[in-house]
């Protein structure tokens, strides 16, 4: 009788009714989310904060490239600073020479022809990662940088050789992003 019993689905030994089958209670479902749910505030934040810290180091990044090939246009062009058109300096300038090649004069045409030794430093102009935005306002003569205001994505002056984001705010740490 007992293996007859058994066969059938159900021991009555054990307290489990003939037929029915067992499975999680609504209590048992409504413990597993609210665990899943307090796991969850722990660690959404935590990773946010990753995208943040990355979105940073990518500024950082950019910053260091273009202040290198900035650079390196700089010491091939007789200390003359890209963006120069004329007497002045202009952001489109300023892309034209940093994306295409260019001669001792700052003049743009194709890349590594023999009329256009040098260059190009950069295939485009980055993109800020803090506001997704890649123009470049230039700021001429010597004095203060104005207080970005995220118009563009970057600050450039020539005369002082200063590149920077135009990104108000500070970083996770605390640091002004145009004082990277």
């Amino acid at each position: 009788m007992n293996l007859a019993l058994q066969k059938a689905g159900g021991d009555r030994r054990r307290g489990a009714p003939v037929g029915r089958t067992t499975g999680f209670t609504i209590v048992e479902i409504l413990i597993v989310v609210v665990i899943l749910g307090i796991l969850a505030t722990i660690v959404i934040p935590r990773l946010s904060n990753a995208t943040q810290v990355a979105s940073e180091n990518t500024l950082k990044e950019d910053l260091r490239i273009m202040r290198a090939q900035i650079q390196i246009y700089r010491f091939q062009h007789n200390e003359i600073m890209p963006g120069r058109n004329g007497g002045s300096y202009d952001a489109d300038t300023l892309r034209r020479q940093m994306t295409m090649g260019t001669n001792i004069a700052g003049d743009t045409g194709t890349p590594g022809s023999p009329e256009y030794p040098y260059g190009p430093y950069l295939r485009q102009l980055l993109t800020n990662p803090l506001n997704s935005k890649s123009t470049v306002q230039i700021v001429a003569g010597l004095g203060e940088l104005p207080e970005p205001d995220s118009s563009h994505g970057w600050m450039y002056q020539p005369e002082t050789n200063s590149f920077v984001a135009d990104m108000p705010g500070s970083d996770t740490a605390g640091m002004a992003y145009v004082n990277y």
